[in-house]
């Protein structure tokens, strides 16, 4: 049975995702830039410019679940309480929203990985060419690689404890007779 607690609970889930996140990609900027300015070669360069790109998408999913929350928890707690059908008009269709944007996000961050992956291996590999421009590109297919794969794996955690909640939404409106 899905109860109020269940749903405060998948909202500091949110929550402390969004806080993973913040750190996640605040630490990614700080290593960024110091590979930037005490790194000498062109590695760790493209590694930090890797880096910094994807702790931008880090930075605004974390700081967007970490603010709002909060709100989203108190509103659907007071919606189960006194107003089921607002459960049902509002927050399950917003859980379905934010089902449909994780499968979005994840399918972005594949890409953007085998981008990565791409560089990586074409300028690291493959090309005979070596020189600063080659080595550039490689350092910047690990930074993206590296973030891409840590976003999908907090995007991957996200989106199965959604799912737990949408389930949740469902079963408690069929419970109170509201689907």
């Amino acid at each position: 049975m899905f109860t109020k607690e269940n749903a405060e609970a998948y909202f500091i889930y949110s929550k402390t995702i969004g806080l993973v996140f913040l750190i996640i990609g605040t630490a990614a900027i700080l290593v960024a830039s110091g590979l930037y300015i005490w790194g000498k070669t062109p590695l760790f360069k493209g590694v930090a410019l890797g880096l910094i790109i994807m702790s931008v998408f880090q930075l605004v999913f974390g700081y967007k679940e970490y603010s709002q929350s909060d709100k989203e928890r108190k509103s659907v707690v007071y919606q189960m309480s006194l107003d089921p059908e607002a459960v049902k008009n509002k927050a399950l269709v917003k859980a379905l929203q934010i089902a449909g944007l994780s499968t979005y996000a994840t399918y972005t961050f594949i890409a953007i990985g085998i981008t990565g992956l791409f560089l990586l291996i074409n300028f690291g590999y493959i090309t005979t060419d070596i020189n600063d421009k080659t080595i550039f590109l490689k350092g910047l297919g690990i930074g993206i690689l590296l973030q891409a794969v840590l976003c999908l794996m907090g995007n991957g955690a996200f989106d199965i404890q959604t799912k737990r909640y949408i389930k949740g939404l469902n079963s408690f409106l069929n419970k109170s007779g509201n689907q």
